[in-house]
């Protein structure tokens, strides 16, 4: 998923998000984020079934290359 961070910016899909959706929760990972803002969090029903152990914050650097690279 890493590799299609460019997506958010070239589909402007960067809205800034205040809490998470219903229906979705913001786990562990989620602390320290730098894409936190954007995000409505993680589906609860996806929570249920395979847990959060997968999910990792996206680092500011990371975040901070994928803002450098996005296309005009």
């Amino acid at each position: 998923w890493r590799d299609n961070l460019n997506y958010l910016f070239d589909f402007k899909l960067l809205e800034v998000a205040d809490k998470p959706e219903p229906g979705h929760r913001y786990v562990d990972a989620c602390e320290g984020c730098a894409a936190k803002r954007h995000c409505y969090g993680v589906n609860e029903a996806y929570l249920a079934q395979f847990g959060d152990r997968e999910f990792r914050g996206i680092t500011t650097d990371t975040w901070s290359s994928m803002e450098r690279c996005r296309v005009p």
